[in-house]
């Protein structure tokens, strides 16, 4: 796999979006994700002399992270109350409330399995760097959950969080149970590939 210094950054994933951006609609956030993930699909089915950058699938323009930021920013509150808020704090939200249920044992006639996963990812990245922004962590977040191959995984359970029915409008993939049938489907594809990351994606969160 080629090297790349620096992987490339993806705008910042907050609200609202700026007026000079065209909001996408839902159909076109699926068909750039299609893209993206089928682009990862056939990076891993060239020969490694023909296969181009995989940091560029993920991080560049209109790669995976790209994608799924829109995925996850469409239908997400922009109401007075949210108008600063970023991604990641909603990723931070719902580890903190899988982490209190686990705790309290709400759920004790289910597995917890993916509970526990997203949680034990989830604080990999709040330890990072503390020079990391907020964009930042959401954009290793998504990488870190391709390689354990767990994006499919987490779908469902964020789709019952209540912090989901909070933070996100019913026109949005997270609160349809359509569309999200979709992302695990589209996504449960990568789960065939080990999906290596570069240093510079990871920062040392690996070490």
């Amino acid at each position: 796999m080629e090297a790349c210094r620096t992987p490339p950054r993806c705008r910042s994933p907050s609200v609202p979006r700026r007026p000079s951006e065209p909001r996408l609609t839902i159909p076109e956030i699926q068909q750039l994700l299609g893209d993206a993930v089928n682009n990862i699909v056939k990076y891993f089915y060239k020969s490694e002399r023909e296969r181009g950058n995989l940091t560029i699938l993920l991080c560049g323009e209109l790669g995976l992270v790209y994608c799924l930021e829109q995925v996850f920013l469409y239908g997400f509150k922009d109401t007075r109350f949210f108008r600063h808020v970023y991604l990641w704090e909603y990723f931070v939200k719902v580890k903190e409330y899988f982490e209190s249920a686990l705790q309290d044992n709400m759920e004790e006639d289910r597995p917890n399995h993916v509970w526990r996963c997203y949680c034990h990812l989830a604080n990999k990245v709040e330890r990072a760097s503390h020079t990391m922004g907020k964009d930042g962590k959401f954009q290793l977040f998504i990488c870190l959950a391709a390689r354990e191959h767990f994006l499919h995984q987490m779908m469902f359970d964020l789709a019952a969080c209540p912090v989901t029915a909070t933070m996100y409008e019913e026109r949005s993939f997270l609160r349809d149970a359509n569309l999200i049938v979709f992302l695990v489907q589209i996504l449960e594809a990568l789960s065939e590939f080990d999906i290596a990351l570069e240093s510079s994606i990871t920062r040392g969160v690996d070490n």
